[in-house]
């Protein structure tokens, strides 16, 4: 800083209070200890738009640099991701920042060793998350049952119920914020983790079954069906990148679709799909196994940001062709692990893994590292470890199917499915299905690497063509969404749907009044419903 350099890339700054590392100092024309000019930081991350603690850290910055240089900075920006500068005035903020500091070291002044605060389960505790995992498991802590949420841990704790061990020995009858029900299921869980303890397979129940749920979701099988899992990460490209298609088929036979670079997603993206839509328009019946959320919605949001494969991801997706295994396995079972990830669910079926890749995020480092060397992908050792992990992923899942099939089996539970057929019928428009067929057109003139790039990034002409194909079909764009979130909530439980800010469960009617529902429900439940709101 007083040789006056341009730019200090990782400036370590540090007073008695805070240390930290500006990932970048410009120097600015004005006034400090230096001389004629000072310091401004700005600061690179990952998101796309940045967040609270960004903007703190880099008042904290200012604060630091106010006491090295004799000068408050005036600005602070942050680089995202899609490279963009998103730039503050200090003056607006800083006041916020010294009240926020004020009881950010009053907190830590009181903090004692003897009773140090608890880590939460949910939270991301980065370099401290294996000492933040070994508290919670040393003091055997509540939260530790599976299942549990955060408001029900406060209410059972207000009872003294502070443990997994004492949640477990519950005899103590109703709890005022905790219905009967999810109280008794949370008791049981927790006696399954306590018996299980250093055990493998770890134990497990089937809970009681009624109308459509649990084991009642899984189709009868066919020979098309396949078993799904993605790799990606939100590090790569500018909306973050799905770089490999995995699936086996009930034979065991693997197959995988790559994008080895972000120029290649499109592709690898439509490949899959008409895969898909193809062996589904051999069987209507097929379908497409997975664990989680996270392969339909990265699905919706490919299709949304390329514009491919609209109409097929939308016959799949009306179709329920997904059949969601965690919502199935959720429901149906009581399971004695800590979670219900598939790695810990997979300890009931499935041999211990041996694969050099673990878990999702390793496989980002992996992709991370290919990216950086390349070559021929054939031969790259750091996609080999991808694909055998993402593979192992596809076999677990197929045999959890198998497990929970054999289960239903002996249960002698039928499948029942969602909705009557007509309910997923497309309703014809005339004028919709002109401007969706123009679209179309418009947009299968534009390479599919010109898909979803910015005006700066793109061809002039692709541009212009594809936001006007996208104006086209707004309408027809816009609707989807939201039916597709009217089926997929038919099979959420009633505490998912409790959960759920966009549902409200517990509604009856009271009267109708002039065609109108006067309906009541749970005012204590969280909700994005307000007064005004269209239901």
């Amino acid at each position: 800083m007083k040789k006056g350099v341009d730019i200090i890339y990782q400036a370590a700054l540090e007073s008695n209070d805070f240390f930290g590392y500006a990932d970048i100092l410009l120097k600015k024309e004005g006034s400090s200890f230096f001389g004629n000019y000072y310091y401004i930081p700005y600061d690179i991350k990952i998101a796309t738009i940045p967040k609270p603690t960004a903007i703190l850290q880099l008042l904290a910055y200012c604060d630091l640099l106010k006491n090295l240089q004799g000068q408050l900075p005036d600005e602070i920006g942050v680089i995202t991701k899609d490279g963009v500068l998103h730039t503050y005035l200090v003056a607006t903020l800083y006041h916020y920042y010294i009240f926020f500091k004020k009881n950010f070291l009053k907190f830590h002044g009181s903090f004692s060793s003897e009773d140090p605060p608890l880590p939460e389960k949910t939270k991301e505790h980065r370099d401290w998350s294996i000492y933040a995992k070994r508290i919670l498991h040393e003091r055997d802590d509540i939260s530790l049952t599976a299942k549990i949420r955060k408001s029900h841990i406060e209410v059972l704790k207000q009872k003294g119920l502070e443990t997994l061990t004492q949640l477990s020995k519950y005899k103590g009858g109703k709890i005022k914020g905790v219905p009967d029900d999810t109280l008794n299921i949370l008791i049981r869980q927790a006696q399954l983790q306590v018996a299980s303890k250093g055990k493998r397979p770890p134990h497990y129940e089937v809970l009681p079954h009624k109308d459509r749920m649990g084991l009642a979701m899984i189709p009868n099988p066919t020979e098309n069906d396949i078993f799904f899992d993605m790799e990606g990460s939100p590090l790569f490209g500018k909306n973050g990148m799905e770089y490999l298609y995995g699936f086996s088929d009930r034979k065991r036979n693997y197959q995988s679709i790559w994008a080895y670079h972000p120029q290649n997603e499109s592709e690898a993206f439509k490949s899959f799909v008409e895969l898909i839509h193809k062996r589904w328009s051999l069987n209507h019946n097929m379908k497409v196994y997975h664990y989680g959320h996270y392969e339909p919605s990265a699905l919706k949001r490919l299709m949304g940001q390329y514009g491919l494969c609209e109409e097929m991801a939308d016959d799949l997706l009306r179709s329920e062709v997904f059949v969601d295994l965690y919502q199935v396995l959720k429901q149906a079972l009581l399971v004695g692990t800590y979670n219900y990830g598939l790695k810990s669910i997979e300890s009931l079926y499935y041999p211990e893994r041996e694969t050099e890749v673990s878990s999702g995020s390793e496989s980002a480092v992996e992709f991370s590292r290919w990216l950086t060397i390349r070559g021929n992908p054939f031969k790259s050792e750091f996609l080999k470890r991808i694909e055998s992990y993402n593979k192992e992923d596809c076999l677990s899942t197929l045999d959890l199917e198998k497990f929970l099939r054999k289960i239903k089996d002996d249960k002698g539970i039928t499948y029942i499915p969602s909705k009557p057929d007509d309910e997923t019928k497309k309703e014809e428009n005339p004028l919709k299905t002109q401007c969706f067929k123009q679209a179309k057109l418009m947009l299968e003139s534009i390479n599919l690497k010109q898909r979803g790039l910015t005006f700066d990034e793109a061809d002039i002409s692709s541009y212009v063509c594809e936001q006007l194909a996208y104006c086209l079909d707004f309408v027809n764009r816009e609707e989807k969404p939201d039916w597709w979130d009217y089926f997929s909530k038919q099979d959420l439980s009633y505490e998912d749907l409790h959960e759920d800010p966009d549902a409200l469960v517990n509604v009856s009617m009271i009267e109708s009044i002039d065609q109108k529902l006067k309906c009541k429900f749970d005012i204590e439940q969280d909700s994005k419903l307000h007064k005004g709101s269209k239901v």
